[in-house]
């Protein structure tokens, strides 16, 4: 099986997508099946026309992306308009991948709820209709910040468990390229926990390293 990774993270190394990508893969190195990867990196390396034979010849192509605003990075909705563009042009519409093509999606969002991506991945459920591909199946993970400030956390153990069950089971939808609900995942541990953790060792701590007060950061313009 060939498959297509786009990585959509704003960030131009490592970031909360690329630790996702990485246990997307071990859990579909797990799957009874031999998978050949191609990974782009969008921030780095723009999708080109010259990329657009990987379409051709993928079976399923992932989008990996963090939530900005319960939608997309501007820079990953630039290049689906790009491919939009490809797929409905007289030259894309003859691609070998419209109608056959099985498109994925792993979204993660600092909030708690993992439902919080819902409108993100049926923005990309849109696209992907509109190309002519076929709409596989999104995953959304809720408390991504804990992927990189839990180092330690092995990913389905602890506050990861669920996220880890629940990828599993996106995993081998993908292997079989079966078609199925969104699923969405949240932090094993109380909601209260995790926002007083969050306000308490990022945004604060943050806000001390800028020399700002509590008081600065909750100022709105009247």
């Amino acid at each position: 099986m060939n498959i297509v990774i786009i990585n959509g993270s704003p960030k131009p190394l490592g970031g909360n997508s690329a630790i996702l990508v990485d246990q997307l893969r071990k859990q579909l190195d797990n799957q009874p099946m031999e998978q050949y990867y191609t990974v782009l990196d969008i921030k780095n390396s723009p999708v080109s026309e010259n990329d657009y034979i990987l379409f051709e010849t993928a079976d399923v192509l992932i989008f990996a992306f963090p939530l900005y605003c319960d939608g997309l990075p501007s820079h990953l909705l630039k290049q689906l308009t790009i491919l939009d563009e490809w797929f409905n042009s007289r030259k894309g519409s003859k691609s070998s991948a419209r109608g056959r093509l099985t498109v994925y999606a792993l979204a993660n969002c600092g909030f708690y709820d993992g439902h919080n991506t819902a409108l993100a991945l049926r923005m990309v459920r849109s696209w992907c209709l509109r190309c002519g591909l076929i709409w596989g199946q999104g995953m959304g993970i809720g408390g991504g910040e804990l992927l990189s400030n839990m180092p330690k956390t092995r990913f389905g153990h602890g506050v990861l468990k669920s996220a880890g069950k629940k990828m599993e089971f996106f995993a081998s939808n993908i292997a079989a390229m079966k078609k199925g609900e969104d699923i969405f995942s949240s932090p094993d541990m109380p909601r209260l926990f995790y926002v007083n953790g969050a306000n308490h060792y990022m945004w604060e701590r943050k806000a001390r390293q800028n020399n700002l007060t509590k008081k600065q950061m909750l100022y709105r313009i009247p």
